[in-house]
């Protein structure tokens, strides 16, 4: 069996899917497909150049983004549509603009180029909302704006965090009511003790989620988050939204300099000019699913063979493409990957008494890469870019011993037995897969995981000695994490990490106004949810869990409600 499972990247995205279950993240199963032409680009009627400005040959081979396609000729045009407020994008920010634009009495258009809206995950990041204050939360902002400003590098706008996080409760506040008296249980998400108690930013968590029912999804599956944008959706329609599926933004509408005035899409019959007088809010997600724009963003998390994220080909950087073509800038700062390890032995899951499951961890040039007990964002973070993207977590014949004093609860962070028939089972089945070698010799491990004998040996021997003293001179790993690895047989379990979502946005400011590269405000265009840069970087902070969706929810609201009056934030 071929020691590095390979494929190609359609192959690892339909893949994800399955993986998506375990992750606790399913929405849609897939996008229905591009509508029409079918095409991915979109206008560039007030620009002919690179993102950078630079002229671009018609006939260079260059990223989407610097090729602006022609204008769709006005006789291909089946239909026009005037409204007041025009979003691109049925997630979770998308819906929430269109029912709160509705809701004000705006003319509200929502076109989608999926079939259905999508929505994932169970959490809203929240701060101040009536559930927390009945349930005794309480949030230190000042804390927690440090803390997000030192994980971050100061790198962000504070402007978009602190809107966020001063408006995001009486935003959800409304949701709650509505949502309640329609039967929809709100609770206060719970956090370990460890998470809660810690004074390390990189492993701190503030009480900030919140759900809409008392498990993570209902009893026919459905995560919550995907629930409460559905119910959402139906109070977008009832507001006098005309909400359009199947129906896919090619180019926006922009002449020169001037403000950004609707948008032309495609469907099965034909290409929509959509007329918007007050405004254009993007909200086609992030770049997930584009190649392109991973691996000049994102390198890291071009090289990953799970893609989790959903809908399948739904964050495919539509948004900003339209955007760039006419003269938007994209997000100064770099990327933020959320990714999360999913092997059967993988660690950084912490228990509520703060340990975790921490074997040792090697490339595959047999050397010690991360502090075993980091986070799990963390461990793909320094996993992602070793050599191959591989990381392969080791242990011994006296695995079932280890674990338990490493998580005395015997319980992973899916409440299921960490000792099990269930989970050797799953051993097995991993060691089908070349996900997880068994040997007898530390040198048969290293040559099933392709990897120098002589050093993983070496490193094995160090860490050993690590384990006798009580002193890991390398990563500062606790006495009481570190197991030695000395009895037969051995076993080597890949640390495969899992994208979630991508998140790399349209220049804004804090009015979550797109602009130029310069941070000039372009008239007429918006952007929200992770078409919204600037607003994260490096990593999805578990700092302040469900912020994503969490700003999803208060800036559709915020702006919906703005651009129905005719103003900004």
């Amino acid at each position: 069996m071929d020691k590095k499972l390979t494929m190609d990247r359609r192959g690892f995205l339909a893949g994800g899917a399955t993986a998506l279950a375990a992750a606790g993240l399913m929405g849609l199963a897939g996008c229905a497909g591009n509508p029409g032409s079918g095409s991915t680009t979109g206008n560039g009627s007030g620009s002919n150049g690179s993102a950078d400005g630079n002229a671009v040959s018609s006939d260079a081979v260059v990223n989407s983004w610097q090729n602006p396609p022609a204008p769709i000729p006005a006789d291909q045009i089946v239909e026009t549509v005037d409204c007041d407020v025009l979003i691109i994008g049925a997630g979770t920010a998308g819906v929430v603009a269109a029912q709160s634009a509705a809701e004000a009495g705006a003319n509200t258009v929502l076109i989608e180029k999926c079939a259905e809206f999508s929505a994932r995950g169970h959490d809203v990041g929240v701060v101040d909302c009536k559930v927390q204050r009945d349930s005794g939360v309480t949030i230190d902002k000042a804390l927690m704006r440090e803390y997000y400003c030192q994980i971050t590098c100061n790198k962000t706008d504070m402007g978009l965090f602190n809107i966020w996080m001063n408006k995001s409760g009486e935003v959800m506040d409304y949701y709650i009511d509505r949502l309640t008296a329609d039967g929809l249980p709100c609770n206060a998400g719970s956090l370990g003790e460890a998470a809660a108690k810690s004074t390390n930013p990189c492993t701190k968590e503030f009480p900030t989620a919140i759900q809409f029912g008392m498990e993570q999804k209902t009893a026919d599956g459905e995560y919550t988050n995907h629930l409460m944008v559905r119910y959402i959706e139906g109070y977008a329609r009832e507001d006098g939204a005309d909400i359009r599926y199947n129906t896919k933004a090619e180019q926006l509408i922009r002449e020169g300099d001037g403000p950004v005035t609707g948008c032309i899409a495609s469907t099965d019959n034909g290409y929509v000019h959509f007329n918007a007088k007050n405004g254009v809010i993007i909200a086609t997600g992030g770049i997930t699913q584009n190649e392109q724009m991973l691996r000049m963003w994102a390198p890291p998390a071009a090289q990953t063979d799970q893609i989790l994220y959903t809908p399948i080909d739904g964050n495919t950087g539509d948004g900003l493409n339209m955007g760039m073509w006419i003269g938007a800038g994209h997000q100064k700062t770099n990327q933020a990957t959320m990714a999360l390890p999913s092997s059967a032995a993988a660690g950084g899951q912490l228990s509520d008494d703060g340990r975790g499951i921490t074997w040792m961890t090697v490339n595959l040039n047999g050397e010690r890469y991360v502090k075993e007990n980091s986070p799990g964002p963390n461990l793909c973070h320094a996993t992602l870019p070793q050599p191959a993207s591989e990381g392969w977590s080791i242990f011994d014949a006296n695995w079932e011993t280890n674990i338990l004093k490493m998580m005395p609860s015997g319980k992973d962070f899916r409440g299921e037995d960490l000792v099990s028939d269930k989970r050797k089972a799953s051993f097995e089945e991993d060691i089908k897969k070349g996900l997880m070698y068994k040997a007898d010799t530390l040198e048969g491990l290293a040559e099933a995981m392709g990897m120098p004998a002589e050093a993983f040996k070496a490193q094995v021997d160090r860490y050993n000695g690590y384990c006798a003293s009580g002193n890991d001179e390398e990563f500062s790993m606790p006495a009481e994490q570190l197991f030695a690895i000395d009895t037969p047989p051995f076993y080597a379990s890949r640390n495969r990490c899992g994208v979630l979502v991508v998140m790399y946005g349209l220049n804004v400011n804090a009015k979550s106004q797109v602009c130029d590269q310069n941070d000039v405000a372009i008239p007429g265009l918006y952007a929200i949810g992770n078409a919204q840069g600037n607003f994260v970087t490096d990593s999805y902070p578990i700092l302040i869990p469900g912020i994503s969706h969490g700003r999803c929810v208060t800036f559709g609201r915020l702006l919906g409600q703005a651009l129905a009056k005719g103003e900004t934030l």
